[in-house]
């Protein structure tokens, strides 16, 4: 896995005309600020951006707004562009890497720059990617979903099916992801043998019902008497269908003419009747002058002869006379093909007297009847055969898996993680003025669940064991990798003189060294920070001094994403 750092955000509101550009120590950092300067926004927006939605509302926020987060992976610098659902990955020259609209699309681009493979299973037992909710998760303190004794960090995890428990054991190394590939498939093929099953009862159920049938169709028979019989019937039938099929076409394509043919007639009576109502109007008496409306000159012809309507008159009475000949002849052909259709009824009438045909006690239907009995019995057996030979594949399957998850299953180390853990949860709870409890049974996935003042710090004290055993110690051949650790307002019900000092000093010395730390936070804060984002206007982080240099830089990035997607779509093929 990857080391990865923020190193700035950018943040452009077109509809404002403001922007903001935040940049981001690779140590610590402390945005400070009282509520509603922005803070949240902040951190909201950087995981926003990467495709993980945090949970809560930002009012008055530009939803509409384009945000960019600068980002380095194992020091490989990434610009990561978005706006509404649109994303897109750059290198640091602003090359576009890949654009998507997607959100599975997207998950793969991630995944693919960060080595992010942790499979889940979801409600459905289908497997999936994890996403990058599924990759924060673990170092992101969220005011409004993280401070609980529930993991509502970000939207939609619950498409996951207990994710939590594989996700912090991925990243404490706990259980290598290759457990996790192996888990995912074998969960897969246990759906899929649990499908076959299903489908294989239900076909010996009818194999069944058909088998208690056959002894009133009668014994298994020999068609040696019929074999003639047998021989017209096919000819026929095949002759028969072939009739059908010419017939069927000869009619649509008949009936289609015919109903062209009366559109025309129709509109070209209307013309014609419109032709006859102007030559009545203008041939009345009394219009020995014409004037013409548009431009006012004088005409002593009348409009009739002017415009010619006898002529189109007669031209248009042409043209409903051979409209209504081409009528009555497709009326004809309709009735011919109508003719021989029926005449197909007796073809089905000597078919059946056909299959009447007795010889001593046995009829040809009979023969029919026994014959198609027999050869679904055998169909049923093919078909029960295949199922259970796909069940024994699938079987293997499981136990090849199940045998290579055993294999990166090591007890010993588990316990050593286990054992970091819940002495670094101890000595968190310490240093935080909590009082001591017996961790020896606590579970990495069980988050603490106090109330009162002491739960935001029991909260803060677990996080930080989580980032003890999730972030790369150098003892382990099986490094985890360092991701920012993101603390949002650890101001949380109302902590006193004694307590929120504690919690300061204690993001601000006692986190692991080598992490990238960005805490909000409310007020004065006299502890070390390696740098220090103050916001000083409520409601004010975007700035409208900074907008056209933010604009200049975003427009062309959104532009190219924009040409690329543009791209993808239309050569999408129906």
């Amino acid at each position: 896995m990857k080391n990865l750092r923020f190193s700035d955000i950018a943040l452009l509101s077109s509809k404002e005309r403001k922007a903001r550009r935040i940049e981001f120590h690779p140590g610590s950092n402390l945005i400070l600020g009282l509520n509603h300067t922005g803070k949240s926004t902040v951190t909201k927006m950087l995981f926003e951006t990467l495709g993980a939605l945090p949970t809560g509302k930002l009012d008055g926020w530009d939803h509409t707004a384009t945000t960019c987060v600068v980002l380095s992976i194992d020091d490989v610098e990434y610009r990561v562009l978005r706006q509404g659902d649109h994303r897109a990955l750059f290198d640091a020259e602003g090359h576009l890497i890949s654009a998507a609209t997607r959100s599975r699309a997207w998950v793969d681009t991630f995944n693919s720059i960060t080595n992010f493979n942790l499979i889940l299973s979801d409600k459905s037992e289908n497997t999936a990617p994890a996403d990058p909710s599924c990759f924060f998760l673990p170092f992101y303190i969220n005011q409004d979903g993280s401070w609980g004794g529930t993991w509502s960090t970000f939207k939609f995890l619950s498409r996951f099916k207990s994710p939590t428990q594989p996700i912090l054991e991925y990243f404490s190394q706990i259980t290598p992801s290759e457990y996790y590939r192996a888990k995912s498939a074998k969960d897969g093929f246990t759906t899929t043998l649990a499908e076959n099953d299903r489908e294989l009862n239900a076909l010996r159920r009818a194999k069944a019902k058909l088998s208690r049938a056959l002894p009133a169709i009668g014994p298994k028979i020999t068609s040696a008497d019929f074999e003639s019989e047998i021989a017209r019937l096919t000819k026929e039938i095949n002759l028969l269908n072939r009739q059908q099929e010419e017939l069927r076409l000869t009619a649509l394509k008949q009936n289609e003419a015919l109903s062209m043919v009366k559109r025309e007639i129709a509109v070209a009576e209307l013309t014609l009747a419109e032709y006859k109502q102007d030559a009545h109007f203008l041939d009345r008496r009394g219009l020995d002058e014409l004037i013409c409306p548009t431009c006012g000159a004088e005409h002593d012809e009348s409009f009739l002869g002017t415009l010619e309507y006898a002529e189109d008159a007669r031209s248009l009475e042409s043209t409903v006379l051979r409209l209504k000949a081409s009528q009555a002849l497709l009326e004809s052909e309709i009735e011919k093909a109508n003719g021989k259709r029926n005449e197909l009824s007796s073809t089905y009438e000597a078919l059946d007297e056909l299959l009447q045909t007795k010889k001593g006690e046995m009829k040809f239907s009979d023969i029919v009847r026994s014959l198609g009995a027999g050869s679904a019995l055998d169909a049923f057996d093919a078909q029960e055969h295949d199922l259970e030979d796909k069940a024994q594949s699938l079987l293997s399957s499981i136990h090849e898996l199940e045998t290579q998850m055993k294999t990166y299953i090591n007890k010993k180390r588990r316990k050593e993680i286990r054992d970091r853990f819940r002495d670094a949860y101890s000595n968190a709870r310490g240093l935080l003025n909590l009082p001591s409890v017996d961790t020896s049974k606590y579970k990495i996935h069980s988050r603490p669940d106090l109330s009162g003042s002491g739960r935001p710090r029991a909260i803060l004290a677990y996080y930080a064991a989580i980032w003890t055993i999730c972030s790369p110690n150098g003892n382990d051949d099986l490094q985890p990798p360092s991701v920012p650790l993101v603390i949002d307002c650890p101001n949380q019900q109302g902590q006193d003189s004694n307590n929120l000092p504690a919690i300061v000093s204690f993001l601000s010395t006692r986190l692991p060294s080598h992490a990238q730390v960005i805490v909000t936070f409310e007020g004065n804060v006299p502890d070390k920070f390696d740098r220090r984002i103050e916001l000083s206007e409520p409601r004010g982080l975007l700035r409208e001094n900074e907008f056209a240099v933010v604009s200049a830089e975003l427009d062309g990035l959104v532009a190219k994403m924009n040409e690329a997607l543009l791209l993808s779509q239309t050569n999408v093929q129906p």
